[in-house]
């Protein structure tokens, strides 16, 4: 029933998680963006996908990949 979550992950579902991404988004931890992934994509993607395949095989993440920052920008009164 669940076969489908054993599976390696192929390129075209890296490239669909990467282009579902909001384009409003912010630089990430590393300092990279989405601009960044989708217009350096032909250059990055065998590396992308190499990594993630390691990390679901291996079950290892490194820590810096399970880090966010969350930004609180107060609300102003209309001037």
């Amino acid at each position: 029933m669940m076969d489908h979550l054993n599976t390696p992950i192929c390129m075209s579902e890296l490239w669909g998680a990467i282009s579902d991404m909001s384009k409003q988004s912010c630089a990430s931890i590393d300092g990279l963006s989405l601009y960044f992934y989708i217009k350096h994509w032909d250059l990055i993607k065998d590396d992308m996908l190499e990594g993630m395949q390691y990390i679901m095989e291996e079950g290892l993440m490194p820590t810096t990949m399970c880090k966010g920052i969350i930004f609180l920008i107060p609300r102003m009164k209309n001037f």
